[in-house]
């Protein structure tokens, strides 16, 4: 309920019909420094019933300002913590596969088994080395 700062300020007749519906009656009071009103309470009501992320991205979407808002705690810290750990462990994933891809055709070719041409190399180049003899020692 925007303005009413408490269940007796509002419209008796709004009591009435949320009694008869079972629909629980909240007061938006703005708490921060913005003096409080529309969506400033809106806002504010939306951080106590969800979290501040979610307020914030709203707030932005609406284009206000969170600055002297109560949006409660803004950051979630071990989701940032764990997305940015699983963000390197993918990228040194990433930055060693070429080179374990390399070693695994190596290994192969080292045992005899015989593997497609990598990018860098010619199909000749490929039988060649296929065909150079292998040692057992």
């Amino acid at each position: 309920m925007p303005g009413a700062g408490t269940l007796a300020a509002a419209d008796p007749r709004l009591r009435t019909w949320a009694s008869d519906h079972q629909v629980t009656l909240e007061p938006l009071a703005s708490r921060g420094e913005t003096g409080g009103g529309g969506f400033a309470a809106a806002l504010e009501n939306l951080a106590r019933h969800t979290n501040a992320a979610t307020t914030s991205a709203t707030a932005k979407m609406i284009g206000y300002p969170t600055t002297g808002l109560d949006l409660g705690d803004r950051h979630q810290f071990p989701r940032t913590v764990l997305l940015a750990i699983a963000a390197l462990v993918l990228a040194v994933l990433v930055g060693l596969a070429p080179g374990w891809v390399l070693r695994q055709r190596r290994r192969l070719r080292s045992h005899g088994v015989a593997t497609t041409p990598g990018p860098s190399e010619t199909p000749e180049s490929a039988d060649l080395a296929a065909r150079a003899p292998v040692s057992t020692s």
